[in-house]
Order: structure tokens, then C-alpha cells, then sequence
């Protein structure tokens, strides 16, 4: 999203995104105790509400209760919930806007819920899914042999090229590791 203007990872910040005329948005992925799936950064809702816990470790009942609390220009959105999949994605609902969707942590079991919403929407031609996790990116690619997908870095190894090349990956690193 926009989060430069709008608290991160919020449907405000997707609009603000669609509005300023960004061809697409990053998210980040989670699913709930109860395989429901929310956009959020961290592992826990401490930093963006005004709740305590591990994402993971909650109901999305519990999360839906949360109020979004932090984040830039917090003050003009005082009503702000920890959004859905589906809410996230609204935006992309007549506009031409690519979805690049980080999966930070989930039950795997849940990954065919993900891959189905996305046809459902016919956003899989044009969704692009990334992740620091080699796993989910694995598990992913074999319900999905076309999207675009890529390993996110904090190295840039050979054995990391080597595997993305191998599962048809691309690679997303810090340009500074080149100069290393």
C-alpha cells in the first residue's frame, strides 16, 4: 500500500495506492488460529493495534475486534480494522492493479484457500506471490505451476540461485549484497 501517507498494510493505504496511480501494492499475509487470512506485517498485533498476541495464536474474531492504532496519518482514519484477503484485494476490482502478495506466515494447510480465491477473482494471471520462506513458496508453486513468484533475501547465495532456478522462482535481494 501507500504507507508513506496511510497506516500500512489497511485498505486506506491499498486506496491511496490505486489512487496515486501505482500499477500495484504490496501486502503481507497471515492466517489466523482459525485459517481465516489477514493482512498485517508482523507476526503479532502489537505494533499496529491496540491488542497483544501472535496473529496465529488468534480467532479472526479476535483480530476483527483490534483497532488499528498506529501508522502514518493514523489520526485521519481512527476506524481502521486489520483487513481481509478480500478487502484487500477490493481494490483490484476494476483497476489494473497487480497484487504482489508476501506470504509472512501461515498454516500451510490453508495455501489452497489462498490459490482458490485468487482464480475466483481471476487475479492469479497477474498476482505475483513472494516470501522470505522457501516452503510456502514450494508448497505454492505446486498448486500454481504459472504465477510469478520470487524468494525474498537477506543473502544472495549461489545455492539460493541454484533453488530458485531449479523452481522457477525469480530472486529479490538488497542490491547492496552485490557489492559484497
Amino acid at each position: 500500500g501507500f504507507s508513506s501517507i496511510r497506516p500500512e498494510n489497511t485498505c486506506s493505504a491499498f486506496d491511496a495506492a490505486v489512487e496515486a496511480g501505482f500499477d500495484g501494492y504490496e501486502f503481507d499475509l497471515h492466517t489466523t488460529k482459525d485459517g481465516e487470512w489477514v493482512v498485517i506485517h508482523d507476526d503479532t498485533v502489537d505494533k499496529m493495534t491496540d491488542g497483544t498476541g501472535n496473529v496465529e495464536d488468534l480467532t479472526f474474531e479476535e483480530i476483527r475486534r483490534l483497532k488499528i492504532d498506529s501508522g502514518n496519518g493514523i489520526e485521519n482514519y481512527p476506524d481502521l480494522k486489520m483487513p481481509t484477503l478480500e478487502e484487500t484485494l477490493a481494490s483490484c476490482d476494476g483497476n489494473d492493479i497487480i497484487p504482489v502478495i508476501e506470504i509472512k506466515k501461515c498454516d500451510m494447510k490453508y495455501l489452497p484457500d489462498l490459490k482458490a480465491y485468487l482464480d475466483g477473482k481471476s487475479l492469479s494471471e497477474k498476482a505475483v506471490i513472494i516470501s522470505f520462506t522457501g516452503e510456502y513458496l514450494e508448497a505454492y508453486r505446486e498448486l500454481d505451476k504459472d504465477v510469478q513468484m520470487y524468494l525474498l533475501s537477506n543473502e544472495f547465495t549461489k545455492e539460493d540461485v541454484d533453488w530458485c532456478i531449479e523452481n522457477n522462482f525469480g530472486i529479490n535481494f538488497n542490491h547492496k549484497l552485490l557489492y559484497k
